[in-house]
């Protein structure tokens, strides 16, 4: 018998397979059975006419406050989330310095428009580290919760009034990279920062990650390294990223990424010339959106064409619907004269990307499929498929 049987559903399972009515059956915590399922549950669910689907993963919230008062994190929970992640754009409520809980208060109620009744309905903001702000925070919530350390957070422990206007010196940095390794062992994601213009702290002044130099960005990122599975969230505008900010994402990902990953184990090569030699394009008016969506159809895929501009490379976005890796927005212009022209990126990468992904697709056959399409749709516009 088990635990749960939720019958005659209309069955949505994420794969991109289409929407099928069954039951589904659940034993130990687990999803044990799919389909029409015979045995009986203890409980039993009647989902006719209901969708049922995996709970939704929202990546952006800023619930890091308010879970300490409404550990359901409404509303999302009645939209179907079943996990929130916290501590975006460089806005962590943890570490939080001595005597600091009020700037930081005010810059979320400022920059995230959250009212300060939200902030504090929780009771004092009494913990120091982040290990102790996830003790206080786990008590009981009705959904999973992540969360980042933020850089304009880490910024003022270590920095104080100055972190929203001067340069880090090397022993502030050095502090604020071991800040960031201590929250990491504490139980954080990852990093988040931001360059976004219009994050204004509680003074309208900018956010302290505002007022870092590259090299800080670069430094703070690169204690990502040394913890498997962490991740990095940057915004780096808002509006058109210029191409020096472009150059940091790069340099951000090359410092984050273990020496030993896949990706940073092949040659590295310039995105431009990576993208001359896959698509020399000969029909003025191709875009590599246009391309992107004409491989992914051929290859039975049905990317939502919301998710790729002409700002898209072509080779980046079809990775990213075969396999889950995207490259950066803005590396590439509109495919519409002979020849390419594209942002490079730096160093590294859409090679190594490629590379990782044509590894992976000897194991995976639908991604295989996908690169022969690739090859064959390049050829039909007149263009150079990748030879490397």
């Amino acid at each position: 018998m088990h635990d749960l049987v939720i019958r005659g559903g209309r069955v949505v399972d994420g794969t991109g397979q289409p929407a099928r009515v069954a039951d589904v059956a659940v034993a130990d915590g687990r999803v044990v059975a799919v389909g029409a399922v015979p045995d009986a549950g203890r409980r039993e669910i009647d989902a006719t006419g209901k969708v049922v689907c995996p709970g939704f993963i929202d990546i952006h919230t800023h619930y890091d406050a308010q879970l300490l008062w409404d550990t359901t994190a409404s509303p999302s929970v009645q939209h179907g989330v079943t996990t929130v992640i916290g501590g975006n754009c460089g806005f962590s409520i943890a570490p939080l310095g001595r005597g600091d809980a009020d700037y930081i208060q005010a810059m979320m109620a400022v920059v995230e428009g959250i009212p300060r009744e939200a902030l504090v309905g929780g009771g004092p903001w009494s913990w120091g580290t982040f290990a102790e702000y996830l003790e206080r925070v786990d008590t009981g919530l009705s959904v999973n919760a992540g969360f980042l350390v933020g850089h304009s957070t880490v910024r003022r422990v270590v920095m104080g009034d100055r972190a929203t206007w001067d340069e880090a010196s090397p022993d502030q940095l050095a502090a604020m990279v071991a800040l960031v390794e201590e929250s990491l062992d504490g139980g954080a994601l990852g990093l988040s920062s931001s360059l976004g213009e219009g994050h204004l702290d509680g003074d309208h002044r900018p956010v302290p990650s505002s007022s870092a130099s590259f090299p800080e960005f670069v430094a703070l990122a690169g204690a990502l390294r040394g913890h498997e599975g962490t991740t990095l969230e940057f915004i780096p505008t808002i509006g058109p990223i210029p191409d020096d900010r472009v150059e940091l994402m790069a340099d951000l990902f090359d410092a984050a990424l273990p020496a030993d990953h896949p990706l940073a184990k092949c040659d590295s090569i310039d995105l431009a010339e990576l993208a001359t030699e896959i698509f020399v394009a000969a029909a003025p008016g191709t875009s590599c959106s246009e391309v992107t969506l004409a491989t992914c159809a051929a290859a039975g895929f049905s990317p939502d064409v919301r998710h790729y501009s002409t700002e898209w490379n072509a080779i980046g976005a079809l990775v990213a619907v075969g396999a889950g890796v995207a490259l950066v927005p803005r590396l590439a212009q509109p495919l519409n004269r002979p020849g390419v022209v594209m942002r490079p990126l730096r160093q590294h990468a859409a090679r190594n990307i490629f590379a990782a992904v044509r590894a992976g697709a000897q194991e995976d056959p639908v991604l295989g499929a996908t690169l022969e399409v690739l090859v064959e749709v390049a050829a039909s516009v007149g263009a150079v498929a990748l030879t490397a």
